[in-house]
């Protein structure tokens, strides 16, 4: 079945916060998306991100482009990501076009990875591993599908890019953000959407299973629990690394005009309910850029929206959440191919 564009606010019947006020619920959802008001350069203290080495993946569109776009301005060493050269390249030529900062302390560089192949994700760790530090990195890939895709390597494509390469590529960075000079800042980009989860497993084996099968989830549903999976990593992960040395949190950029949503049939609808209540794709940037200035030791762990550290959604303090949470490191161990386990630092 083919969702309208309009699942993005629809919520089950068994879902408590449906037909309610709760913080979660979609009555509370669409005022914030009417009412909030988009951060701007003026909102934020960029200076403090001058000089800093920042990678964004998934940087070749949308919110990852602007992001790179208004760091650029700032005068940041970007390694920005896409998933082929010809897409690299039209992404470099979009940000200077732009315009960079002119005095010569930007520097662009695009490297290839695609989240979609485990692989890829190996020799892009190879080679980004010959650095000898990153500042910050913004873990920015992701999907919709309307439809079920499975990948060559088995996995249905959103899993895939939204959770699991998310989970290899935090791992696989820490080394790198560990040896910045001042403690590295990984931002791991989820959704408010998170808070529509509604897994039905407390174990991850089982739920990525049931989550790989079409039959067991809808499509918008193994949306919302892929983003639940990151924001539950990102508190784990917090938890498990030194904040001395590398800081964690994740961020929600806000319903934003991008391609993420593009497999939606209905398109005129779709650009329609998107014109009217969405933000822009610069909105989502300056949300990722927020984030990045005010992660510290206190908030670790934390999800930002709305250009705050969010309160912790019903979806994660649930039991379901907390019991997937609580073997969520050795569980992923089990899961992933044992040639990306090799290369995974142990917490």
């Amino acid at each position: 079945m083919t969702p309208s564009p309009f699942h993005m606010l629809q919520f089950s019947l068994f879902n408590r916060s449906t037909l309610s006020l709760d913080p979660d619920g979609p009555i509370p959802f669409t005022y914030r998306i009417l009412t909030s008001k988009g951060l701007t350069s003026d909102d934020i203290d960029l200076a403090q991100l001058q000089g800093k080495s920042i990678l964004i993946t998934g940087a070749s569109g949308g919110i990852g482009l602007e992001c790179a776009r208004i760091l650029a301005r700032v005068g940041c060493r970007l390694i920005l990501t896409a998933r082929n050269a010809p897409r690299a390249q039209e992404m470099l030529d979009k940000i200077q076009e732009a315009g960079m900062q002119s005095d010569g302390k930007t520097t662009l560089e695009s490297m290839i990875v695609d989240c979609e192949s485990f692989e890829s994700l190996r020799m892009f760790s190879a080679e980004i591993g010959k650095r000898s530090h990153l500042d910050m990195a913004i873990l920015n890939a992701g999907v919709y599908r309307t439809e079920y895709n499975s990948l060559e390597n088995g996995w249905e494509e959103s899993i895939q890019v939204n959770f699991l390469s998310s989970y290899v590529l935090s791992l696989l960075l820490l080394p790198l953000l560990s040896r910045a000079p001042q403690p590295g800042r990984l931002l791991l980009v989820s959704s408010e959407a998170h808070a529509w989860a509604n897994p039905k497993e407390s174990n991850l084996p089982d739920l990525l299973e049931n989550l790989n099968t079409p039959e067991k989830y809808m499509c918008q549903e193994r949306y919302y629990i892929t983003k639940l999976l990151v924001v539950l990593w990102a508190q784990e992960l917090a938890q498990r690394v030194d904040s001395d040395k590398v800081l964690v949190s994740s961020v929600s950029p806000g319903w934003c005009q991008t391609t993420l949503f593009r497999d939606f049939n209905q398109q005129g609808i779709a650009y329609w309910f998107e014109g009217l209540f969405s933000r822009t794709p610069v909105d989502g940037a300056y949300e990722y850029c927020n984030a990045l200035v005010k992660m510290e030791a206190a908030n670790a762990g934390r999800f930002f929206a709305y250009g705050r550290i969010y309160p912790p959604s019903r979806a994660t303090q649930s039991e379901i959440a907390r019991d997937i949470r609580s073997t969520m490191y050795d569980d992923m161990l089990d899961i992933l191919p044992e040639s990306i386990v090799s290369m995974l630092p142990t917490l």
